[in-house]
């Protein structure tokens, strides 16, 4: 018997990429959504089921596939990851409002007609104070709280929702600062960067896909509240002059750190949790020094690293 059913979204990024093989290899049985041009390896796919949202994908087109993918999987579980970051125009935009909003509401809603149920969402860390979102794509992420909230209150279902801070580790393509870093130190072109006191939270993969795991488990033993949110951090924050330094050290090479003069945004405003709200009993294990040599040295490992 499988541990969990589990309905994933967002299983063919990097994030998912790592959490739905460790939900796999503990067990559980995955079903994941994805849209239609979205690529999982053979090894992996072979070992779950997967429903399409096809392109273009309109609101019937995702309500279908919602409902489809509850009804194939009928999960215990879904872990909602699927989110779009893009909004160099306005399309890009409606096609982040359709991922970080909809589908999740869509999830919700589907998992309220079926009588309830668990479900982990994923946030972003950045709000300033007050609640302000320092970019639209942070406000969409949030935009989703108020649906939650009705499910919870209203409709028999429970919800984790974990903010994540800044995510590395091997695989990761995004065009993240520290993928930027590490091609500066590999190639010796100037690096432009904001002030060296900007302060970062570099959280690695493997404590990220362990927080997703014991969430899971809590949520499947009746452990947390209804409507609960923590934040998951490496609990060693650090100041974007360290991380440079970290990187420069691992790789042995020096990074032409140009300060001041890449221009700031609201988001370099926005610091890290100081006292964050851990999961009960879950605590980040990984160094920065320690995650950096995953990436630098691709044979190092951690513990608990999916594989």
């Amino acid at each position: 018997m499988p541990r969990l059913a589990v309905l994933v979204t967002g299983g063919s990024g990097f994030l998912g990429g790592h959490l739905v093989r460790a939900l796999v290899e503990r067990g559980d049985a995955v079903h994941l959504l994805l849209r239609a041009g979205s690529v999982l390896a053979p090894q992996l796919e072979e070992r779950l089921t997967v429903t399409r949202i096809p392109e273009p994908t309109d609101s019937d087109a995702a309500a279908d596939a919602v409902q489809l993918a509850l009804e194939t999987s009928a999960p215990d579980l879904v872990i909602s990851l699927a989110t779009l970051r893009d909004v160099s125009d306005l399309r890009a935009a409606a096609r982040m409002f359709d991922a970080n909003v909809r589908l999740p509401a869509l999830l919700a809603a589907g998992l309220a007609a079926r009588g309830g149920g668990a479900m982990i969402t994923t946030a972003s860390y950045m709000l300033a104070p007050g609640g302000t979102a320092p970019s639209l794509y942070s406000a969409s992420r949030a935009s989703i709280d108020p649906v939650l909230d009705w499910a919870c209150a209203h409709r028999d279902i429970t919800t984790a929702t974990l903010a994540l801070t800044s995510l590395y580790g091997p695989g990761d393509t995004r065009a993240k600062v520290l993928a930027a870093l590490l091609r500066a130190a590999d190639s010796g072109a100037p690096m432009p960067l904001v002030h060296p006191d900007r302060r970062l939270d570099m959280l690695h993969v493997s404590d990220a896909v362990r927080a997703y795991l014991h969430a899971a488990d809590l949520l499947a033993a009746g452990e947390l509240a209804p409507r609960a949110r923590h934040e998951v951090t490496s609990a060693a924050p650090t100041t974007l002059g360290e991380l440079v330094a970290a990187v420069e050290a691992a790789t042995g090479r020096p990074i032409d750190a140009r300060w001041g003069e890449r221009a700031t945004t609201p988001s370099d405003a926005v610091d890290p949790p100081r006292t964050p709200n851990w999961l009960p009993g879950w605590k980040p294990a990984v160094t920065l020094d320690a995650g950096l040599a995953t990436i630098v040295r691709p044979a190092v490992s951690v513990p608990g690293t999916p594989r």
